[in-house]
């Protein structure tokens, strides 16, 4: 009585055909993941502006005082500031205390500030627009309207919208409603 080997491997044929359909399919899921990535940015960032935009409206109420976001282009970061009268002068210092209270999104997305339209989709040639690319010149200050969103002790804020946009076009839009300073994320058309 012969015992025959039981050959259960794969063939050659068999495993060049599974490489090949592996290498296919990582070829059409590559240009999905890498949409998907700055996707999760965009998201990213709008995430951090409405959290920090809601922490300013609800110290504003909740000191009686006025507190604002102030956004650097430059540098891409963001600091919650409080109004103080400290000796007769009023200034504006940075608040430290909370989490979420400064930060810094990603270079990747572009963002662009406007008065608030009752536009749902503001262009490129809407009312002057400030990127975070644009660089510093004398005739544009660092600190410009758009640099600084105001929240009131009474639960109202500056009427702004945020253009946020991502490397391959895709955008999204806060919209900062005034009268109570709630952000409206509407999803906008690629460029």
């Amino acid at each position: 009585m012969s015992l025959r080997p039981n050959n259960k491997a794969f063939t050659l044929v068999e495993l060049m055909v599974v490489i090949v359909i592996i290498g296919i399919m990582a070829t059409l899921m590559i240009p999905e993941m890498q949409g998907t990535f700055q996707d999760a940015l965009l998201r990213s960032t709008s995430r951090k502006l409405v959290d920090v935009f809601s922490l300013a409206s609800s110290q504003a109420v909740a000191h009686s005082q006025v507190h604002r976001i102030h956004l650097d282009f430059h540098s891409s970061k963001f600091q919650l500031e409080k109004h103080v009268r400290r000796g007769g002068i009023e200034e504006f210092v940075p608040v430290d205390e909370f989490a979420g209270s400064q930060g810094q999104w990603d270079p990747r997305i572009t963002i662009r500030v406007h008065e608030s339209s009752a536009e749902p989709t503001p262009s490129a040639d809407d009312a002057p627009a400030m990127e975070n690319s644009s660089p510093a010149t004398p005739e544009s200050p660092l600190m410009t309207d758009n640099d600084v969103i105001s929240f009131s002790a009474d639960g109202t804020s500056d009427s702004r919208e945020f253009e946020l946009r991502d490397r391959s076009g895709f955008g999204l839009i806060l919209r900062l409603n005034p009268v109570t300073s709630a952000v409206h994320i509407l999803e906008v058309s690629r460029e």
